[in-house]
């Protein structure tokens, strides 16, 4: 995985952030029935990057963009959540984007909880958090995607 970095977003990778957030598989994982307006989207994710406790990464290969990676900071704990290009999905990039996460912390790991809340029916991102350290707790949620309940886990760091 050498060839790959992950790089602090900016507001010039609108483009590359949306590409991988309007695909079909992601459109579902993250729970839009459609693909969202451009320009709406577009304000949604400049928000996002101005807010002090979210950092939005994004993974390159040479000059293309191949996944996202949230980190968003709360008082007791961390949640993060990803995505990966279609194209670049089986590789192990997602586990590489997770197995990151502690070394991009802003404060200490042992200071806060790292949460994953994962579909139940995702097992591909259950296996992503397991192998890297992730235990399923004890918490659950349940939450309405496309009219219908779904179960969530929170997977722990």
């Amino acid at each position: 995985m050498s060839d790959f970095e992950l790089k602090i977003a900016t507001i010039e990778d609108y483009d590359c952030f949306y590409s991988i957030r309007a695909e079909e598989t992601n459109l579902f994982w993250t729970g839009y029935e459609k693909t969202p307006d451009y320009d709406n989207f577009k304000n949604w994710y400049n928000n996002r990057l101005a807010e002090p406790n979210r950092d939005i990464y994004l993974l390159w290969e040479n000059n293309t963009c191949l996944g996202a990676l949230n980190i968003d900071t709360y008082e007791d704990h961390l949640f993060i959540g990803y995505s990966i290009k279609s194209i670049a999905q089986g590789k192990g990039l997602a586990s590489f984007m997770v197995s990151k996460v502690p070394s991009l912390l802003h404060q200490p790991i042992k200071q806060k909880e790292i949460r994953a809340w994962i579909n139940f029916q995702n097992i591909a991102s259950i296996k992503v958090c397991e192998k890297n350290g992730y235990h399923k707790s004890d918490i659950t949620e349940t939450r309405k995607r496309f009219g219908k309940e779904e179960l969530y886990y929170c997977l722990l760091y």
